[in-house]
């Protein structure tokens, strides 16, 4: 299984817009930072090539229960998860390594459960590789 170094990437704010396609522009942006980041692991052994990720959404930030929805804010929340990304582009087997408020965890897990890759190949095979990922909550 390969692991790859703990990669940086950062939620965009719910607030965006949507494209003739449907995917928010924050989404879109999204994609285009975490596959910039996979890419520079392509390096790491002679023929592998990244994973790349094909389709996200940003996780959904929690309210309180009983509170209207922009009456509190709950600063920002960084949750790191450890996730396998299996031979179909899957992403599977989440857990949570790290949490500055555990209330976002679930948020962060079922967010990346729907993601979607391409899998990691080893020379033209895919392959699982697995990623540790910081998910920035911004509010």
């Amino acid at each position: 299984m390969k692991y790859l170094p703990t990669l940086l990437l950062l939620i965009l704010s719910p607030a965006c817009t949507t494209t003739e396609t449907g995917q928010s522009t924050d989404d879109l942006r999204y994609n285009a930072a975490v596959n910039q980041m996979l890419s520079k692991q392509n390096d790491i052994d002679e023929g592998y090539t990244a994973p790349k990720l094909l389709e996200s959404n940003a996780p959904q930030y929690p309210m309180p229960t009983g509170l209207i929805s922009g009456t509190i804010h709950m600063g920002n929340v960084t949750v790191k998860v450890k996730f396998t990304i299996d031979t179909n582009g899957s992403a599977t087997k989440p857990e949570v390594t790290y949490s500055d408020n555990h209330t976002f965890d679930k948020y962060a897990i079922n967010s990346i459960k729907q993601w979607k890759f391409s899998p990691a190949l080893k020379h033209g095979d895919p392959i699982e590789s697995t990623i540790v990922l910081p998910v920035y909550f911004k509010n």
